[in-house]
């Protein structure tokens, strides 16, 4: 019997609901490819936000030999709609948590909600409604974060050597009981700009 699929947390989702090959003579195809929420992800990671597979498997929470799974699959079937001209059509497997973070201006405080189709209006903490979506489809390179820096408290402004693989937001301050935030990033930005 095989063995049951670890769940897989999804940040970046599709923002179309798949693709199609567009042709001036012909309709679009009726055959479709289907490509699932963590193949896409993986894709997203890897290819486009350049994460190494170590840093990609952690943020996905799966082991390495899965992500590379993920990975050749979602290529094939990439290869396979560009070769056959088919479409991709995405889907979101059971096993797949879409995960949404927001940003509480009052208190300063990261919150992360899962599976949620409408966006969260108010703060669980301090039950501001001043809160934030925060994207992450920012290219890395693009926020200039690379492996090297600090993650820094929003709430006590200490500061804490980066991880490398390790988002700042799993992290717990241990002088506040705060999660952490990565030194420079937006979320650090909205704070600084908060706080003026």
């Amino acid at each position: 019997m095989a063995r049951r699929k670890n769940q897989r947390i999804i940040r970046h989702i599709p923002q179309a609901k798949g693709f199609a090959p567009i042709s001036d003579n012909t309709p679009l195809p009726e055959e479709t490819i289907e490509m699932h929420y963590e193949e896409y992800e993986v894709i997203h990671l890897l290819d486009y936000e350049g994460l190494s597979q170590e840093e990609a498997s952690q943020f996905l929470q799966v082991s390495r030999p899965t992500l590379t799974r993920i990975y050749l699959s979602a290529r094939k079937k990439i290869a396979i709609a560009l070769s056959e001209n088919k479409s991709i059509v995405f889907s979101l497997p059971q096993n797949n948590i879409v995960i949404k973070e927001y940003f509480c201006r009052s208190c300063q405080t990261i919150i992360t909600a899962d599976n949620t189709d409408k966006n969260l209006s108010e703060c669980p903490q301090c039950h501001s409604h001043d809160i934030v979506l925060l994207e992450f489809s920012r290219p890395r390179q693009h926020m200039g974060m690379g492996r090297n820096g600090r993650c820094i408290c929003p709430q006590c402004n200490t500061s804490y050597p980066h991880t490398s693989g390790k988002p700042c937001r799993s992290q717990i301050c241990p002088q506040c009981n705060t999660p952490l935030i990565r030194e420079g990033s937006a979320q650090h930005q909205l704070i600084l700009n908060r706080k003026k």
